[in-house]
């Protein structure tokens, strides 16, 4: 039974992490760049190396990667006029950053990154065919599966404070603010400083002017007793967790989720410029390869119809030479002209008519030969069956059943037409089921219609 795998990349200026996620179960690997080899080559060698097959990879962005901006709420907004509004607020401009958003009652949580930062990267991977289909910031993967293992707020919000303890993840506090039910509200990230973490907490404090309960991971006793000293601050345990690793376990699963397609992630970043790059080659090389295939399907089908064409071609001229010789045997007095098949025919039937001289004459066509003609001259605007048919010495006789008495003399009357000799027809009531019919064709009459 095959393993499900997905990869995680966590890329940095220099190094990366990579995250081998094998049912459920990761595996780190640090990658990291040199002189001779861009990080996108050893990532590469890397893929290499642990047999990739083209399983999924989510390009996992680090923190300081990414901005956060809370705006107020407003449904009516089109993605294009918050994308413009979203310059008012950052030193970017629009052309140079992919966003995504999240709406809700509470208010339009947007996040962007610079995408020309990552394209050389994503462009690189996929030459060799290594394509990203997600880009989803870290801490992203972290805050929404915590905040769904925790159940809801009765009063106030919720928070979410940690810090990476990987030196390729940042040395930052990271603060989370939800919704009573979850919904995410802002995102910050601060000094590792119990200055700035007291600073940041008070000031939502304030403003919201509501409690605030958190959930913290990794914080030390120092920062903690900050914590206790803010007013309107509590603590709170209730995220279940399966594992001490609560980081790495919340990064697994809820990129497996993404994965599955069992959830959807607050913010995709693998759209716009940075939508599935590397298809457009993928897809090139798979057209061109289908062109080739049909060219060859056409050559191979033109050679076969030429090969054919000259068998046909040499049968016929098999045949004419054979008919010539014949002609000469039978009328070697006369000289051959054009349609001297005809003239052969003629001659058969004349030797046919005299039986003394029969007994050598080759055999008569088949009888299935009048029967085709007998088919082709039945009308097509009548509904008939004929499932019995009777070639005899000297007729065809059809039975069958019809809709109506009137459609045995259509179908005679066609006969007649197409130069037949036919006897009236007979028909019988067979009660609800229709009519029964026979109708009888001259057997000598088919061998002279031409």
């Amino acid at each position: 039974m095959s393993s499900d795998i997905h990869w995680i990349i966590v890329p940095s200026e220099e190094c990366a992490k990579v995250l081998r996620i094998t049912d459920g179960v990761a595996e780190s690997f640090s990658v990291r760049s040199n002189e001779e080899l861009s990080l996108a080559r050893s990532l590469v060698g890397v893929f290499r190396e642990q047999e990739y097959e083209s399983q999924p990879i989510l390009l996992a962005l680090r923190s300081c990667d990414v901005l956060a901006i809370s705006l107020p709420a407003d449904a009516s907004t089109t993605r294009q006029a918050m994308i413009y509004e979203l310059e008012e607020y950052v030193p970017i401009p629009a052309e140079q950053f992919t966003a995504d958003f999240l709406q809700h009652e509470q208010c339009r949580w947007a996040g962007l990154i610079e995408h020309q930062k990552f394209l050389p990267l994503i462009d690189e991977l996929a030459t060799n065919q290594i394509l990203i289909q997600h880009i989803v910031p870290l801490s992203i993967l972290v805050a929404q599966y915590l905040i769904s293992q925790s159940t809801n707020s009765e009063s106030g919000i919720r928070s979410l404070i940690w810090i990476f303890d990987e030196e390729i993840f940042g040395n930052w506090i990271e603060i989370f603010l939800f919704t009573p039910d979850g919904l995410p509200l802002s995102w910050q990230l601060i000094d590792k400083t119990p200055e700035a973490l007291r600073c940041a907490l008070m000031a939502e404090t304030q403003v919201r002017e509501t409690d605030i309960c958190i959930y913290s991971i990794g914080l030390s006793d120092e920062l903690r007793c900050v914590l206790e000293t803010i007013p309107r601050i509590k603590f709170s345990g209730n995220i279940k967790t399966e594992t001490e690793d609560v980081i790495q376990h919340s990064i697994v699963c809820q990129s497996v989720a993404i994965f599955t397609r069992k959830q959807k992630t607050w913010w995709d970043f693998s759209r716009e410029h940075l939508s599935m790059r590397g298809t457009d080659r993928i897809l090139t090389k798979s057209i061109r390869m289908l062109l080739w295939g049909a060219v060859t399907f056409l050559f191979v089908l033109c050679l076969v119809f030429f090969v054919r064409g000259y068998q046909y071609r040499r049968f016929e001229t098999q045949f004419l030479r054979e008919q010539e010789k014949v002609f000469r045997e039978a009328l070697p007095e006369q000289k051959i002209q054009t349609g001297f098949r005809n003239r052969l025919e003629s001659e058969y039937k004349k030797i046919s008519a005299q039986r003394e001289n029969s007994t050598d004459l080759p055999q008569r066509e088949s009888a299935l030969i009048p029967l085709l003609k007998v088919l082709q001259s039945l009308p097509p605007k009548v509904r008939y069956r004929f499932p019995e048919i009777r070639i005899e010495q000297n007729h065809i006789r059809l039975d069958g059943q019809l809709q109506v008495h009137g459609d045995a003399e259509i179908i005679a009357t066609a006969l007649e037409n197409g130069g037949f000799i036919v006897e009236p027809p007979s028909t019988q009531q067979t009660g609800s089921s229709g009519i029964s019919v026979r109708i009888t064709v001259l057997r000598q009459n088919l061998e002279e219609k031409p």
